[in-house]
């Protein structure tokens, strides 16, 4: 009689710890997803902000440099010897 009690009761105790490791392994994933969502909302503001900078920086450069493509010696291209005709 004793031998069902017992049986009963290590059933009870592997369903309590599987349930226990379950909620614990789930409470884990979402503490990690939060701190993982937070670290890609910094990266992500810091490339904002590096780009931001970046463009700040070299955006006159840039524009000299694409005026300068834009509008070559000779017309469209630098060739001397173009069979288009524009140049």
């Amino acid at each position: 009689m004793m031998i069902p009690a017992l049986i009963s009761a290590f059933i009870s105790a592997a369903v309590a710890f599987i349930v226990l490791a379950a909620s614990q392994w789930v409470i884990h994933r979402r503490e990690r997803s939060r701190l993982l969502l937070g670290k890609l909302e910094e990266m992500y503001l810091l490339l904002l902000e590096i780009g931001t900078r970046n463009m700040e920086r070299f955006e006159p450069a840039m524009v000299v440099a694409f005026q300068k493509e834009r509008f070559p010696q000779n017309g469209h291209c630098r060739s001397s010897k173009c069979s288009w005709p524009i140049c």
